[in-house]
């Protein structure tokens, strides 16, 4: 079992190529402030490997992030119903780019 990850702030560690999604990084972040829990262990494994990454909670990263879909939730909350189309909601593809 391999752990890395350990105090590097998401930016750092969402650019590790550790074989587990960022969305599942991303996904962590999300939970950690939700439940005020700094850091949790994210597991990943399959046949050959077990990979545990220690996520620090980033503020800055979650902050911005959170700015940036707020604005977007907001474009979108008038259209009742209707399926928007993100690409023309300011700040969407910023936000995209941001998480990717």
């Amino acid at each position: 079992m391999d752990e890395v990850g350990c105090g590097l702030p998401s930016s750092e560690l969402l650019a590790l190529d550790v074989g587990i999604p960022v969305r599942h990084i991303v996904q962590c972040q999300v939970q950690m402030a939700a439940a005020h829990v700094n850091p949790c262990l994210l597991v990943g494994w399959d046949i050959d490997a077990c990979k545990v990454i220690c996520v620090p909670f980033d503020q800055e990263w979650f902050k911005h992030t959170s700015a940036m879909l707020s604005r977007i939730l907001l474009a979108a909350a008038p259209l009742a119903g209707k399926r928007p189309n993100l690409t023309t909601i300011p700040g969407h593809n910023n936000f995209v780019d941001f998480t990717a």
